[in-house]
């Protein structure tokens, strides 16, 4: 972070009065960096108010290490200092941003990985200006869990806020946020997880001048893939002001810079990703509220955002955004994109594009000087295959170029940081592709005078040149051979061979600047043609000569002209071109062209044909290699030798064929297109059958199209105009008509027959009771489409509509109604008859004790349909409804229940009359596993018949109903009950105890896994018993674990590990734990979400794995690995640094 950084450098520079704004650049030193033969890596620069250097980046130590180097102004080292995290191991600790305080104190920060391909921690590190460590602090949410700090900034009172991101349980990523004082104590942290758990990461952050906080980077915006700028300001207390989410709909949006005015206004820009990349930047005013929002597309690199022009007097600013575009992709490749917005409306103020001869070139790093002044850096290729630092300076007011600089050390070179000293100086800070870290200071000085000199010149041998200079007062020029003089403005030059002549301008303020021109001598010129070429009969052919200054052509024979390097040639037969040339010193040569004449070929194309309107035809050319078809109006293609015609008015078809020679010659086909004639069925029809037979008439109506026409009806085969049908159901006809063009159409015509039909209804089945009572019923029928109706009822013989009926017992009686047609219909109605009766119901069997005691007990008969009953009990005689009994043994007992009508029934009950027993049940076998769960189990005994009963337990003795025990082997206990009249039972119960204890001290647990043995933890046995695996071996316990294979590289739960090395070049390797079969899937997503790769996409068996990702054809950047196992889904990022 640089914001700080360049407010203190503006008021500084503002004091030194130095105006760098027309300044020239030279390259003051550069200086190379290798702790270990390769991956030494410059990330970070800064410079002190001293004007002493400070960079930050990254050597292959033990594992990847951190490396800080302080140079002084003349660029020599005065300090390094490597961090890195549990020494002896491999592990990896990555830098990501660097601060520098007025006391000239060093604050790095990035992470720490806790073991080889392990999880990160934040870490942060304050170095003395003499390079002594200060402190160092690691911040870890959770253990076993990644956090990684992306920015570092400071406040007016040099406290520390790191932010970055932290895995969370369950949560994917979070952003955090974390404070320390300026002695390292830590005040306060503070996490964002969006509401579904998705992944959140912030990138970058400032701080305002009231001490405000401000994070912004990327969210997700819901459970979906939609990823939005989310931005959040706290104040220094770590109290949350405003949060703002921004984006455009259905994109993939990331914020990764932001910077702060003094009025607290936040500019966030990022990337946008849909089906374009998009620069997008934001406005927020102090209480976070959207100001206006600017963009620009085909953005390719992150963009970098700064306030400029902070005006004292006027409470304004401006903004610069700088990134990498690729809106001419095909001519330019990717260019520097750099735009200067105003800062109250977002309109810009001037948009910059830098290409370096139409190559790649991609912004890496930009600041600001106090003027407002603009400075890009970043990577550009020179050729296809080699890259170079190339530094750019815009006036921040025109935002014309005021230099431009290149550095090339031989093979690829790459800057990723930026800084301005006090003095002007421009640091860069990155490596190069001999693996050292580089550091380069540019130093602006006045400018130069810009001499300037005429053009390189070529001579004959023996000839001479003038030579002119300007820019300057006074010129020297060297070499002096075949100079007249070596002083003065011009010069005349007789150089023997080619000579390059420099000449030293000095102007009025003694400084100096050279030019230079060559003066080339030149042989006999070597006059060349171009290659022989072929052309079609009538066709030209243009010529050309080279080597020389004139040039004369023969012969004349189809030529437009005769001299100049350039003739056009249409020979009638094949004709050899002879070009003489002549040098600038005189001298001729010349060189042959043959220009050979193909025959056009004969191109046909099929007959002409006729269609009907809305129909095709086939047309073919032939006689050529390929074809091109015209009008294009109604083709289904333009090329081939084939395509399909469907005009819609008579077209005329040109083919142009071309061969293999490349001649072409046409032909032409004409498609007539007759009219089709349209047909009207005419409306749909409605008749009546059954009683009644109607027929219907259907007539078509036909035009268009050539008469006369013909006709066709189906069903039927009809061939008139009109037809008469009587179907005997809904029925649809077709008629097709024919003009005499041999055109036709259809229509359809729908003729209802609606059948005349008698119903009746004779009315619900009814129910009367008969046997004491008697009863009549009323049946009366309902009748529908009756046309005046009779009726006629069976049994009975009745012939009215409605009769009463009493029957004995259950009839069905059956109606027949006629209507006035002759149609007739039935139905039938029951007449269900109930006889009264009676039943009686004497209760349930009753059970008595009897020994040690006496019981007695009730007896009560429950009548149905009794009608005032009467009861008769045998044995006894008793006449009530209920009795008391006391049988000494087990009795039947009978009630006779009679109603009012003299309807009896009789039920039995049975007394069953039991002695006093005593019995004890021990309780149901258990089982105690060893290593998991219970350790011991409580025993309880169950007495009946006890009357107070007492307990005795063996082994152990105990006289409790209840005992808790914990063998360690099966052992079998028995209870014995005693009664108070002395009775006494036993009972036993077996505990099995099965030893399910494994690992190097036992505290690991059996478990049978898909039919194989597995020793897990204890926390992890619950889930395996949720999905169906049981405790100890699948053999069933330690006696028979004779030749079972115990698996114990079973994990205990999901886990997607970091991947190591990271960051990587080209290869890393991702290593994810299952605890149980699993369908896997491994995807690789770029920083903007788009899908990169799947590694794996299949069901796996439990147990650990490790995948190889090759990014040998992807470029450097950031990565996000994604692995979704059975319900688990856990998200990693990874940088891969080429």
């Amino acid at each position: 972070m640089k914001k700080l950084i360049v407010i203190f450098a503006a008021i500084s520079l503002i004091i030194l009065s130095t105006d760098f704004s027309h300044s020239q650049v030279n390259l003051e030193w550069q200086r190379s960096y290798i702790y270990s033969p390769s991956n030494n890596k410059g990330k970070c620069v800064e410079v002190d108010n001293l004007g002493n250097s400070v960079v930050s980046g990254l050597v292959v130590g033990d594992g990847v290490d951190i490396i800080t180097l302080k140079y002084d102004p003349s660029g020599n080292l005065l300090w390094s200092k490597r961090y890195t995290d549990l020494s002896g191991y491999l592990s990896d600790d990555g830098v990501s941003d660097m601060v520098v305080d007025n006391q000239r104190n060093i604050y790095v920060a990035g992470y720490t990985a806790n073991s080889i391909g392990g999880n990160k921690n934040f870490l942060t590190i304050k170095y003395s200006p003499s390079g002594s460590v200060l402190w160092t602090r690691k911040y870890q949410a959770l253990i076993n869990y990644s956090d990684k700090a992306n920015a570092i900034c400071l406040d007016a009172n040099n406290n520390v806020y790191v932010t970055g991101y932290s895995m969370g349980l369950g949560t994917a990523e979070d952003y955090q946020l974390v404070k320390y004082d300026n002695n390292g104590n830590l005040q306060w942290v503070k996490r964002y997880n969006s509401p579904h758990n998705n992944v959140d990461i912030a990138n970058d952050m400032d701080v305002d001048i009231a001490g405000n906080v401000y994070v912004t980077g990327q969210s997700y915006l819901n459970n979906s893939s939609i990823i939005s700028y989310f931005t959040i300001k706290y104040n220094s207390a770590g109290t949350e002001l405003w949060t703002k989410r921004s984006g455009l709909d259905a994109r993939n949006d990331v914020a990764t810079s932001i910077s702060v005015d003094k009025s607290q206004n936040a500019y966030v820009s990022g990337i946008s990703n849909g089906v374009t990349i998009a620069g997008l930047t934001y406005k927020y005013d102090v209480n976070g509220n959207e100001v206006w929002a600017a963009s620009y597309v085909n953005q390719q690199d992150i963009p970098i955002v700064r306030v400029v022009d902070e005006d004292d007097e006027a409470d304004e600013s401006n903004i610069v955004v700088s990134t990498s575009n690729n809106e001419f992709y095909q001519t330019t490749g990717y260019d520097y994109l750099t735009i200067k917005y105003n800062g109250i409306s977002g309109d810009t103020l001037w948009k910059r594009r830098f290409n370096h001869v139409n190559s790649f070139d991609n912004v890496h790093a930009m600041t600001v000087d106090s003027d407002g002044n603009v400075y890009v850096t970043g990577k550009s290729y020179d050729n296809i295959s080699s890259f170079d630092m190339a530094t750019i300076k815009y006036d921040g007011i025109s935002g014309s170029t005021l230099w431009y600089q290149r550095y090339n050390a031989g093979g690829d070179d790459l800057p990723n940081d930026i800084a301005i000293g006090l003095d002007g100086a421009v640091y860069l800070a990155g490596q190069n592709s001999y693996g050292s870290l580089q550091v380069l200071k540019y130093f602006q000085s006045n400018p130069l005078p810009t001499v300037t000199v005429s053009p390189d010149v070529s001579i004959c041998s023996g000839s001479s040149a003038t030579l002119t200079a300007g820019g300057a007062i006074s010129y020297e020029w060297s070499p002096s051979t075949g100079l007249n003089t070596t002083t003065g403005t011009s010069v005349v030059a007789s150089p023997s061979s080619t000579t390059t002549y420099t000449v030293t301008g000095t102007d009025a303020n003694g400084y100096t600047n050279t030019a230079t021109v060559t003066v080339t001598v030149n042989p006999l010129p070597t006059v060349t043609a171009s290659p022989n070429v072929s052309i079609c009969s009538g066709s030209s052919a243009t010529l050309t000569g080279s080597g020389a200054s004139s040039y004369e052509w023969s012969p004349s024979a189809g030529l437009n002209t005769t001299s100049g390097s350039t003739v056009i040639a249409n020979p009638s037969t094949t004709t050899t071109y002879t070009v003489t040339g002549t040098g600038a010193n005189g001298c001729i040569n010349s060189a042959e062209v043959t220009v050979t004449v193909n025959p056009l070929p004969t191109v046909t194309a099929s007959p002409n044909v006729s269609i009907c309107s809305g129909s095709s035809a086939t047309l073919t050319g032939s006689g050529a290699g390929t074809y091109e078809w015209s009008p294009s109006t109604g083709l289904n293609t333009t090329t081939g030798a084939n395509v399909i015609a469907n005009p819609s008015s008579t077209t005329t078809y040109t083919v142009t064929g071309t061969d293999a020679n490349g001649c072409t010659n046409s032909a032409a086909v004409t498609v007539t297109v007759n009219p089709i004639t349209t047909v009207d069925a005419g409306a749909d029809q409605s008749i009546y059958s059954g009683c009644l037979t109607q027929s219907a008439t259907l007539t078509a109506t036909a035009s268009g199209g050539n008469e006369p026409y013909t006709y066709s009806w189906s069903p039927g085969g009809e061939t008139t105009q009109s037809i008469n049908v009587t179907p005997s159901s809904t029925t649809a006809y077709t008629v097709t008509v024919t003009n005499a063009s041999g055109c036709s159409s259809s229509d359809q015509v729908e003729v209802e027959v609606i059948p005349v039909s008698i119903s009746v209804n004779a009315g619900e089945d009814q129910s009367i009771y008969g046997g004491c009572v008697t009863q009549s019923a009323t049946l009366t029928a309902s009748a529908s489409g009756g046309f005046g109706s009779t009726y006629f009822w069976s049994p009975g013989g009745e012939t009215t509509q409605s009769i009463t009926v009493t029957p004995s017992g259950t009839t069905t009686y059956t109606v027949t109604v006629t209507n006035s047609l002759g149609c007739s219909s039935s139905d039938e109605v029951i007449v269900n008859v109930t006889p009264v009766s009676i039943s009686v119901d004497a209760g349930d069997d009753q059970s008595l004790f009897a020994g040690c005691s006496t019981q007695g007990t009730t007896i009560t008969a429950s009548v149905a349909g009794g009608f005032d009953p009467t009861y008769f009990w045998s044995p006894g005689g008793e006449t009530t409804q209920t009795i008391s009994v006391n049988p000494s043994s087990t009795t039947t007992y009978t009630v006779t229940v009679t109603n009012s009508f003299g309807c009896s029934s009789s039920d039995e009950v049975v007394v069953n009359v039991t002695p006093v027993d005593l019995s004890v049940n021990a309780g149901s076998d258990t089982t105690i596993y060893l290593g998991y769960g219970p350790q011991s189990t409580t025993l309880t005994a169950e007495a009946s018949g006890g009357n107070s009963p007492s307990y005795l337990w063996s082994p152990g003795g105990a006289t409790t109903q209840s005992i808790t025990v914990s063998p360690s082997t099966t052992t079998v206990y028995t209870v014995q009950v005693t009664n108070s009249i002395g009775c006494v039972t036993t009972d036993e119960v077996q505990v099995f105890v099965y030893d399910t204890r494994c690992g190097n001290n036992g505290n690991k647990v059996l478990v049978c896994h898909n039919g194989k043995t597995i020793c897990i933890s204890e926390s992890a046995v619950s889930s395996h018993l949720n999905h169906g695996d049981h405790l100890d071996s699948c053999n069933g316990g330690p006696d028979n674990m004779m030749g079972v294979e115990i698996i114990s590289e079973i994990p205990d739960d999901y886990m997607l590990h970091a991947n190591y090395p990271n960051p990587f070049n080209p290869v890393t390797t991702m290593k994810y734990d299952l605890p149980f079969d699993s369908e896997v899937t491994l995807t690789v997503y770029d920083m903007l979400g788009r899908e990169v790769v799947t590694l794996v996409n299949e069901m796996k068996s439990a147990g650990r794995y490790s995948v190889t990702f090759n990014a040998a054809g992807l470029p450097s950047g950031m990565y996000f690995y994604k692995i979704k196992a059975h319900d688990f889904v856990q998200v990693r990022k990874m940088i891969l640094l080429k």
